[in-house]
């Protein structure tokens, strides 16, 4: 069977950052005409036919691959696939994922997932090992049915990494505590309870609440006030949390005296365009690089501009380093990437 090819490529991502996906897809490859949207999914025209293996990327894109066209219903679904000339020979692998949700919006739910996936394996006879045509099935949330389902050609191989949505608990000070827990989810991070954490841009501590429930102490930096909640959660396990009322910029090494543990993990959120975030995480890396397992690093993208920046900043944490950064948009994430480096 021929390779499939397609003149439109398909991505989707948060709807709260479409426009920056939609720039970042463009602005990479002009050679991409945009076609169609709705909100949380795009597509772009070439002018020539893609494989499923065109190396098109968008850090802002949860998913991406050739598009087949969207589906009104679920009984849709294979009659377009085999409208595509796919699935013949059942040596198609299927996959389900939802569709990319604002914050307010209730994703479809990891059981609805599998139905679909293991009703278009049955009637497409295909398998799920990654072997032949490799298909991707966007649900809609239950909010919007009305979206319909959207279907697209990936790279064989291992599907792409799926992480559910994470709803933060009534006691999190924010949301940075679903963007952790998603964090360590998708990359398979598993930090040792014991284990120090220095953290950039922590306050209110919706992620200092998330390392905490781990295990972990924390050396939380910023000069915002912290949830008074976290520190009687802190002593109730017998951890250490201490506030340095400061920015990050003005970190010393003698701020991380007296620790119960070295740190071993650099985590970051600061509201600071990429490369100043940057500037000051290498700082902060310089401290503690000793005693270093990794780092988790939300890099902030709320305009055009911190998109145009966003190559070269990861240039410059490969530099420091020594690897390159594994980069990923989450669900909870909104005009934001997580960037991890370390071996896990």
């Amino acid at each position: 069977m021929p390779a499939f090819t397609s003149r439109f490529w398909f991505c989707a991502g948060s709807p709260s950052c479409q426009d920056l996906l939609k720039y970042e897809v463009s602005s990479r490859h002009p050679d991409l005409r945009f076609a169609f949207s709705r909100p949380g999914l795009l597509t772009f025209k070439s002018p020539a036919d893609l494989l499923a293996t065109a190396p098109i990327h968008a850090h802002l894109a949860i998913l991406g691959g050739l598009s087949i066209g969207g589906a009104k219903s679920q009984g849709d679904l294979v009659p377009l696939v085999r409208q595509a000339g796919l699935g013949a020979d059942g040596g198609v692998a299927v996959e389900a994922y939802a569709w990319p949700t604002d914050e307010e919006d209730e994703p479809v739910s990891h059981e609805q997932l599998l139905v679909v996936k293991q009703a278009a394996l049955e009637e497409l006879g295909g398998r799920a090992d990654g072997a032949g045509v490799a298909l991707g099935i966007v649900v809609p949330p239950p909010a919007h049915p009305d979206y319909g389902y959207w279907v697209f050609v990936r790279t064989r191989g291992p599907a792409p990494i799926s992480v559910e949505k994470v709803t933060p608990p009534l006691a999190a000070p924010s949301r940075a505590y679903s963007k952790l827990v998603e964090a360590l989810a998708y990359f398979g991070i598993q930090p040792s309870a014991g284990e120090a954490v220095l953290e950039l841009g922590a306050a209110p501590g919706g992620a200092t609440l998330a390392l905490l429930e781990r295990g972990l102490s924390v050396v939380a930096v910023d000069p915002a006030k912290m949830d008074p909640s976290l520190e009687a959660l802190a002593a109730e396990r017998g951890l250490q949390l201490r506030h340095l009322e400061k920015p990050a910029q003005a970190l010393t090494s003698s701020d991380l005296s007296g620790l119960f543990s070295p740190a071993r993990w650099l985590v970051s959120d600061m509201n600071l365009a990429p490369p100043v975030a940057v500037q000051q995480i290498l700082r902060a890396r310089a401290l503690i690089k000793k005693t270093l397992r990794g780092a988790i690093l939300t890099l902030k993208l709320n305009d055009t501009s911190a998109v145009d920046t966003l190559p070269r900043v990861l240039v410059d944490l490969e530099r420091a380093f020594g690897h390159a950064p594994r980069v990923a948009h989450l669900p909870s994430h909104r005009r934001e990437v997580v960037a991890v480096l370390g071996a896990f």
